[in-house]
């Protein structure tokens, strides 16, 4: 896990300087004003096209041309690359406001895994306890799913059946955690 500080310039540019190319990338302003910034949640396996705002009750964004907030159009072999939005403002750029950037390292490439019940396309860094995984549910509640890391996960983030997998690190999703049930989810 590394992180990144920058203040918005309101333009695509470079985040560079982390220790590896990041799989996953978590942005959050640091500054008030407008606009309402979200938490902004990017991965290498669903693409850099595509956008989870865990404050928000929307589900997964998919960018249209030209999106109107601001996203990472890029992950980098030391950072990510930032694309300002076309409505004048950005969720992850805005000039002025202050930003971090948390970034996780998930391995090397993307595989599909046949462990579960449920084929799935992970992305794992079983070292760092850590993967990113989307499937395509079948509607079972007692389907299961590979996640590549070899050991039970301690924190399950899941956005409308595509998980964030947290080892021992860091829309409405469900979490599930260590100590929690089966049947016990907090809410992000």
């Amino acid at each position: 896990m590394d992180v990144a500080l920058w203040t918005g310039d309101g333009a695509a540019r470079s985040i560079t300087g982390l220790a590896f190319s990041p799989d996953l990338v978590w942005i959050k302003g640091r500054s008030s004003g407008p606009p309402t910034i979200q938490h902004v949640l990017q991965d290498t396996v669903r693409g850099s096209n595509n956008m989870l705002c865990s404050n928000d009750t929307g589900s997964e964004s998919a960018f249209g041309q030209p999106p109107v907030w601001g996203y990472i159009s890029a992950f980098n072999s030391d950072g990510f690359t930032l694309a300002s939005g076309s409505g004048g403002f950005s969720q992850v750029n805005q000039s002025s406001n202050t930003y971090v950037g948390w970034a996780w390292d998930a391995g090397t490439s993307t595989v599909s895994n046949t462990q579960g019940s449920i084929t799935s396309q992970v992305r794992a860094n079983a070292t760092a306890g850590f993967s990113v995984v989307t499937f395509t549910g079948n509607g079972s509640t007692s389907a299961t799913v590979g996640h590549g890391l070899g050991v039970a996960p301690r924190l399950i983030i899941e956005n409308l059946g595509q998980f964030l997998l947290m080892g021992l690190g860091g829309c409405i999703m469900p979490t599930w955690g260590q100590g929690l049930s089966r049947l016990t989810a907090l809410m992000l």
